[in-house]
């Protein structure tokens, strides 16, 4: 813990001798032609609720997407996604969205199967 007030910033690189920088993760969403119904459940102190919910990733990038939830989640919400034969874990990001119903949300773990999945659906609204 800090005892006193402390300046914070966000460095994304290092120029002179070095000129190394972060590259940026910012990745425009792509309006999917035809959504993908999904299900998901809310993670609450890591353990999963039982309700089970119905949704619709509306737009996609390979690591956010835009969930039409009918409700807004929380911010900074955890929730494991059910797509397919595919389960992927996901964080609710406090992102402007079109809709109230819809909430961003930021992929935080997924099997590899489940990459090329999204990538394939991704290929293919390009």
């Amino acid at each position: 813990g800090v005892k006193q007030p402390i300046t914070i910033y966000d460095v994304s690189g290092v120029a002179g001798t070095y000129s190394l920088f972060l590259r940026s993760h910012e990745n425009a969403l792509t309006l999917l032609e035809h959504p993908i119904s999904v299900r998901y459940r809310i993670l609450e102190d890591k353990h999963l609720d039982n309700a089970m919910f119905v949704g619709r990733l509306i737009k996609l990038s390979d690591h956010e997407a835009e969930l039409e939830a009918g409700q807004a989640l929380p911010p900074l919400s955890n929730i494991r996604i059910h797509v397919a034969e595919h389960e992927f874990y996901a964080k609710v990001l406090d992102k402007k969205v079109d809709s109230s119903a819809c909430s961003y949300i930021h992929f935080t773990s997924m099997p590899p199967e489940a990459t090329a999945w999204l990538q394939k659906i991704l290929s293919t609204n390009s």
